[in-house]
C-alpha cells in the first residue's frame, strides 16, 4: 500500500460475487477442504492468470473467508519442459478436470484457456476409473492423430496430458 487511495481501493474491493468466493461459501460438507482453481483468464495486468483459493473455516466447519493466490500459467513450464525431454513426446499440457488448458507446450499462448472437454480422448479419460489412460486418435488441439496419455496429479484436480504424433512415432518402424 503506497497511498491512502490504495487503502480505500482495497477496502472497497468486494469479492463476494467472485466464483472462488461463492464456491467456498456454498460448498457442501464434502467439499469444505477442496481447492478452487479458476480457468486461465487475462487479468487487469493484461497477463494470463489462474486463481487458486481455499476456504477459511471455523472449528465447526463454518465459512469464515477465503485465502486467494494468483499464479501465472508459465509457472507450469519447468514441469512440462522436463516431460518433453523424452524425444518421442512433442506436446505436453496441464489442465483441470473441466478440460481447461492451464498451460501447454509448444505454443503456450495459442492453447492457454482453451477447453478440450468435448474431445473423445478427454471424455474417455474422465470416464475411466484409472489414474492413467491411453488414447490413440485425433486430438481436439490440432486435429492430428496422436498417441496420448492422461494422468491425474494426486488429489489436486489437475491432470497432465502427454502426446506424440502417431505418424512420427511409427516412421522409424516403417520408412
Amino acid at each position: 500500500i503506497q497511498t491512502p487511495e490504495d487503502l480505500k481501493a482495497i477496502r472497497a474491493f468486494n469479492i463476494s460475487e467472485r466464483d472462488y468466493f461463492r464456491f467456498h461459501r456454498d460448498a457442501g460438507r464434502d467439499a469444505h477442504d477442496r481447492m478452487y482453481l479458476s480457468r486461465p483468464f487475462v487479468g487487469s495486468s493484461n497477463r494470463w492468470i489462474i486463481v487458486a483459493s481455499r476456504a477459511i473455516r471455523g472449528t465447526k466447519g463454518e465459512f469464515r473467508g477465503v485465502v486467494v493466490a494468483t499464479v501465472i500459467p508459465k509457472f507450469f513450464e519447468p514441469i512440462l519442459l522436463e516431460v518433453m525431454k523424452n524425444e518421442v513426446v512433442d506436446a505436453a499440457a496441464i489442465h483441470d478436470r473441466e478440460g481447461n488448458v492451464l498451460y501447454r507446450l509448444p505454443d503456450a499462448e495459442k492453447h492457454i484457456g482453451k477447453n478440450i472437454a468435448k474431445g473423445e480422448a478427454f471424455q474417455k479419460y474422465l470416464q475411466s476409473e484409472s489414474a492413467i489412460t491411453r488414447y490413440l486418435g485425433l486430438t481436439v488441439t490440432d486435429n492430428l492423430e496422436r498417441a496420448l496419455v492422461f494422468a491425474k496429479v494426486g488429489n489436486t484436480g489437475l491432470d497432465v496430458g502427454v502426446s506424440a504424433r502417431y505418424d512420427r512415432m511409427v516412421t522409424a518402424w516403417y520408412p
